[in-house]
């Protein structure tokens, strides 16, 4: 199964290392970084606002563990959220990510 993951990052620069790294090791096929985003959020009991970057890429499920923690290994917060939906591809498209992320 083809993943769609999600990372907030602190900024494009961040997001970008990340994605260098998971392409690179072949935990994504791809990486997209959209370089501005405002994310409002709850964090130790106060309402937070900021400005961020958001990652997404495309993985297999099976490297999905190996990706979480490549990703912990890298970004600066405390408790980066990331998340991980089915993708629903075509089969070119899945045939593509298979290809790219053999190890």
């Amino acid at each position: 199964m083809v993943l769609t993951g999600l990372v907030t990052c602190k900024d494009a620069e961040e997001a970008r290392k990340i994605s260098l790294a998971l392409v690179e090791k072949r935990l994504a096929a791809c990486a997209n970084i959209i370089p501005a985003t405002e994310s409002v959020y709850r964090w130790k009991g106060k309402v937070e606002k900021a400005q961020e970057a958001l990652l997404v890429f495309k993985t297999r499920e099976s490297l999905k563990e190996r990706a979480m923690k490549e990703i912990e290994r890298i970004h600066g917060y405390e408790l980066p959220a990331i998340e991980f939906f089915e993708a629903k591809t075509g089969q070119r498209v899945k045939e593509w990510v298979w290809k790219e992320t053999e190890l």
